[in-house]
């Protein structure tokens, strides 16, 4: 996964008819890369389950300070304190799946390998 400073802002737009609400500081906020639970730091742009129970004390307890999250996790004054920003979505597991698509994967164009035989009757 490749590792580059994304505005939140254009993670917000690429998630627009996800969103639900957002909470905490959106302007001037940048994220680095996505990690899985234990490589989380506070430019990761982590997401937590909403099937979780307990994903309101995963979502407190992160390092991450951008969140993505399900409406089962509440922005509380404690995440205001730490500066925590929450994108409030209908699916978490949607959101972080398009926005690594769209920034942090390597999209390499496709090619025909040099050594494949191709019938001479095939279009391409």
């Amino acid at each position: 996964m490749k590792r580059i400073k994304v505005d939140l802002k254009e993670i917000e737009w690429v998630i627009k008819d996800l969103i639900i609400y957002k909470y905490g500081v959106t302007d001037h906020v940048f994220i680095d890369n996505l990690a899985d639970a234990e490589h989380v730091n506070e430019n990761t742009l982590d997401w937590i389950n909403p099937r979780k129970e307990n994903a309101q004390n995963i979502a407190e307890a992160s390092v991450a300070r951008v969140l993505l999250v399900g409406n089962n996790v509440v922005y509380t004054d404690e995440m205001r304190k730490q500066g925590k920003t929450l994108l409030v979505v209908t699916d978490p597991y949607v959101a972080i799946a398009k926005i690594g698509n769209s920034f942090f994967v390597k999209n390499e164009a496709p090619t025909i390998h040099p050594t494949a035989i191709i019938n001479p009757k095939a279009q391409i």
